[in-house]
């Protein structure tokens, strides 16, 4: 099965098309690709100029004025914002973390004119994606994500009235297949029966070329010259090495209403108010969350969430978003660090996805970690396959220990015995590795055992015996 290190930075708004996973693609019939090259050549504008990445997709510069968002029938007669009015204090008195490097915007030897911006160029492939996941993530007034049976998430909420969110989202390259996606973001979500949402931060799938889909469909006003949203998030953190992070920031201008979004400090662009809705996010989000997120299809081994380890392992090896704050009033841009109580630890499947709350100093003051370790899709177990030289050792194992009423030392033993009516035990097993030789065996175990009339027991524990696992102790049950 294919596997892909693909990261890209992503910005998500449930007013416009949502990331999907190119390994959902289908061959089209010709009238389909008919329709998606007239969906193309509407959405690719006229470039001034152009530049082929080393990654493989092209960087076009367009006229600020000519592009898609501007095909939005809201925003016919909109004037463009080149830069915020609001100016959150996270912003103005940003330190860099020393212990984490915030990745760098300017794409190397690219510039673009002045009156233009940059944007990735969308293909084929980006437009066939956005229809096969469009509807995957979205919010429901009945619970906080209406997700799919197989959609999986580890986050931290915060539920109060707000003006958006900062976090500085730790970039790793999660392992997925096909069929899989798996992401970390911030979200800032209006009043839930307004079903308006927007997100920031990267994503991982299987394809080759994955990006930012609001840019794909009219709404969001691009206005870098800098940054294109949806190139690749590069360099991504080394586990027990050097950290990269995303500095993130989701907010509401206070003379427009409009939403920003900010990497560390460069404004990248901004959703107009006027596509929101009054019990959506005209006037404001209700709550935030930050986290991780993956999906699978269906019998799949799920996709590893952050770094592939869980967040007691801590910093360099769990993933992790810090510097969590958020903007309680545009006008003051008072920002609010909030309190332990006040951020909900949400888990989808918390025995495989968990989040942990970091209360700490600094940048750490509001964290979490998140993550996940080798996990299965719900309706799955996880099992180890069975091999020719497993069957082998069964085979010899089976006639070594029975338990008889005529002897019970068919093998050496040295244990305790409780005689009495009982319906099972408990104890911690010392494990060890002693030196066998090929045809031995060697275990530690706790049994339980019927009237011996019956021959019946059931044994658990550990056994080391070289043909089950070379000379390493292996866990077992046994029944007979």
């Amino acid at each position: 099965m294919k596997s892909s290190n693909k990261l890209y930075l992503l910005t998500l708004s449930t007013i416009a098309l949502i990331l999907v996973s190119k390994s959902h693609i289908t061959k089209q019939s010709s009238e389909e690709m008919k329709e998606l090259e007239k969906q193309l050549n509407h959405i690719n504008k006229p470039a001034i100029k152009s530049f082929q990445t080393e990654h493989g997709y092209i960087l076009d510069c367009i006229d600020i004025q000519k592009q898609l968002a501007f095909d939005h029938p809201l925003l016919k007669n909109h004037s463009i914002q080149l830069k915020p009015t609001t100016i959150p204090k996270w912003i103005i008195h940003n330190n860099n973390s020393q212990n984490s490097s915030s990745l760098p915007y300017q794409q190397d030897d690219i510039n673009c004119p002045i009156g233009t911006i940059i944007v990735k160029r969308v293909t084929i492939e980006d437009l066939i994606q956005a229809q096969r996941l469009k509807s995957l993530r979205q919010f429901s007034s009945n619970n906080k994500n209406m997700y799919l049976r197989d959609h999986f998430f580890a986050t931290v909420w915060y539920e109060d009235n707000n003006h958006g969110a900062k976090g500085n989202i730790n970039i790793w390259s999660p392992k997925v297949s096909q069929n899989q996606f798996s992401l970390a973001s911030i979200t800032v979500i209006g009043d839930l029966k307004g079903l308006q949402s927007i997100s920031a931060g990267w994503i991982a799938d299987d394809s080759d070329q994955t990006g930012c889909f609001n840019l794909q469909c009219p709404g969001f006003i691009h206005v870098s010259t800098k940054f294109a949203v949806g190139v690749l998030a590069q360099p991504v953190s080394i586990y027990g090495g050097q950290q990269y992070h995303l500095e993130v920031s989701i907010y509401q201008d206070h003379l427009t209403g409009h939403w920003w979004f900010v990497l560390r400090d460069e404004p990248i662009g901004y959703w107009p108010r006027s596509l929101f809705k009054a019990d959506g996010l005209a006037n404001g989000a209700t709550s935030v969350n930050w986290g991780g997120e993956n999906f699978c299809s269906v019998r799949q081994r799920s996709p590893t969430m952050g770094s592939g380890h869980f967040p007691q392992e801590g910093y360099k090896k769990a993933a992790y978003v810090n510097d969590i704050q958020v903007m309680i009033d545009t006008k003051s841009r008072q920002a609010l660090i909030p309190t332990a109580s006040s951020l909900k630890i949400d888990e989808s499947y918390p025995s495989c996805y968990k989040v942990d709350k970091i209360i700490d100093v600094g940048e750490w003051s509001r964290a979490i970690f998140f993550g996940d370790d080798i996990s299965c899709p719900i309706g799955t177990i996880i099992v180890k396959r069975v091999t020719i030289e497993d069957l082998i050792q069964a085979q010899r194992l089976k006639s070594l220990r029975k338990i008889s009423s005529n002897n019970k030392n068919i093998y050496q033993f040295a244990s305790i015995s409780y005689e009495g009516n009982n319906h099972g035990a408990k104890g911690n097993i010392n494990i060890r590795s002693p030196n066998v030789s090929h045809h031995q065996y060697s275990l530690a175990s706790m049994d339980v055992t019927g009237d011996l009339g019956g021959l019946q027991s059931i044994s658990a524990g550990w056994i080391v015996n070289p043909g089950i696992n070379k000379s390493q102790s292996s866990v077992f049950t046994y029944w007979t």
